[in-house]
C-alpha cells in the first residue's frame, strides 16, 4: 500500500508544483486512495481538482479518452467558479 501512495504522490507532486503538502490535502489524499486504489494519479488530480497536473506528462499518461471528457468538464466547472467569485 505505502508503494501505491508513494508513486501517486511522487506523480502529484512532480506534475503539480503546489504547495500540497499540508494535512488536510495529505488526509484528502490517503482516503482516495484508501477507498479507490486502482486509482490513477491522474484520477486522484481529477478528484480533488488539481488541473495544473495535467500539464504533466507523468500524470497525463494515465488519461484516456474517456476520462479527457470529465477533465473538460471539470476545467469548465473551475473557470465558472472562478468567473463567478469575481
Amino acid at each position: 500500500m505505502f508503494n501505491n501512495f508513494s508513486y501517486k504522490l511522487t506523480a502529484l507532486m512532480t506534475g503539480c508544483r503546489l504547495k500540497l503538502l499540508n494535512r488536510d490535502w495529505l488526509q484528502q489524499f490517503c482516503d482516495l486512495l484508501r477507498t479507490n486504489p486502482g486509482w490513477t494519479a491522474a484520477h486522484v488530480a481529477a478528484r480533488m481538482s488539481l488541473i495544473e497536473c495535467f500539464k504533466s506528462e507523468f500524470v497525463a499518461a494515465y488519461v484516456n479518452v474517456l476520462f479527457c471528457h470529465v477533465l473538460v468538464v471539470l476545467y469548465i466547472y473551475k473557470v465558472v467558479q472562478k468567473m463567478a467569485q469575481s
